[in-house]
């Protein structure tokens, strides 16, 4: 989901009241396998997924909370720690990069938080190309 421009968070937390609590308190969607954490009474906003392919599970959540895939929206966010991506400079980050990256891409961002430096790289290509052979991902999406 943060790969697609969602707001998410995770937990590292395996006690079904503190993902329950944290849910509550973020008013966020709870995205489990966990039928426990699922049907607890306090449990409002819930999607239990029961597929085992990660696919099927995208495509359940999407359908479940009416939620479309924007292009402009996908890699817009920190996949370590979900902040919102600022696009830099490609002379600001020279070395910090791969020598062939930095000589190959144009287009360079950036997260505030942690760092971390991000490019389209070809593997972008390849999953925007799944999401539409899946049709979550709409041809005239596609600019």
């Amino acid at each position: 989901m943060r790969m697609l421009g969602f707001d998410t968070a995770m937990s590292d937390s395996h006690m079904a009241r503190e993902v329950l609590s944290i849910a509550l308190e973020e008013k966020r969607t709870i995205i489990t396998r966990n039928t426990v954490l699922a049907n607890m009474k306090m449990a409002r906003d819930v999607v239990l997924l029961t597929e085992d392919d990660p696919w099927e599970q995208l495509r359940t959540v999407l359908e479940a909370k009416g939620l479309e895939i924007d292009r402009k929206r996908v890699l817009t966010r920190c996949l370590e720690d979900n902040e919102p991506l600022v696009e830099i400079d490609k002379y600001d980050i020279r070395g910090e990069v791969w020598p062939y990256v930095w000589e190959t891409q144009d287009y360079f961002t950036t997260c505030p938080r942690c760092g971390r430096i991000f490019w389209p790289a070809s593997h972008v290509e390849a999953m925007l190309e799944k999401l539409r052979s899946l049709g979550l991902l709409k041809e005239e999406d596609n600019e």
